[in-house]
């Protein structure tokens, strides 16, 4: 797949740079996107980059490696982010609870720890979790975690609860573009199902 990939993607180049459609111009060309396919396959460039893009053989191991040296907030969110992609549960929730108990332990802020184990557990559909994860969050001065917690509650139908969420972002300097999307949402007019409708109109 990926090697036909490339060689569409090689043909196209080809015409658009040269822009001739002589037969024996193509000839070259098919030619020459041919040795390109080759030396790709030889070099195992196709290969590498398909692997590459696969998380458990990508980007874990790297992310693994990185947490284990510098037992950072960065790198475990971005390990957490990977648990989160590939659905590990009980890995993210190992990884983010002992990092957060770190940097407590070091004074350090865990307000984007929080936000972020709140935000994968919303992706894992438990809510009332992620909703206490946020709060912690909010609570230790997170903006993602107030602008998300406020999108949730209007998705509820708590309105004035979201816009109770949403309104310090939007007194920020610059106000974030989503909380102000929210509050707009929020003063909407309640849809009706049936248009109103006046009293029976009489010809004289």
């Amino acid at each position: 797949m990926n090697s036909v990939a490339l060689t569409l993607a090689l043909l196209t180049v080809w015409l658009l740079l040269s822009g001739h459609f002589e037969p024996w111009l193509l000839g070259l060309g098919a030619l020459s996107v041919a040795l390109c396919l080759w030396l790709a396959t030889r070099m195992r460039v196709v290969a590498n980059e398909a692997r590459a893009l696969r998380l458990e053989q990508g980007a874990l191991p790297i992310q693994l490696v990185l947490q284990e040296r510098y037992l950072a907030a960065w790198s475990a969110i971005d390990l957490a982010v990977t648990h989160s992609r590939l659905g590990n549960v009980a890995a993210l929730d190992i990884l983010l609870a002992s990092a957060i108990q770190r940097e407590e332990a070091e004074g350090r802020p865990t307000a984007d720890l929080w936000s972020r184990w709140g935000l994968a557990r919303l992706g894992f559909g438990d809510e009332s979790t992620a909703r206490d994860y946020l709060g912690r969050a909010l609570a230790r001065g997170s903006t993602d975690a107030a602008l998300v917690l406020g999108l949730m509650d209007l998705r509820a139908g708590r309105l004035e609860s979201a816009r109770n969420g949403l309104r310090p972002l939007i007194l920020s300097d610059p106000p974030a573009a989503w909380a102000l999307r929210g509050w707009g949402v929020s003063l909407l007019p309640p849809a009706h199902t049936e248009p109103a409708v006046g009293p029976p109109h009489r010809n004289p």
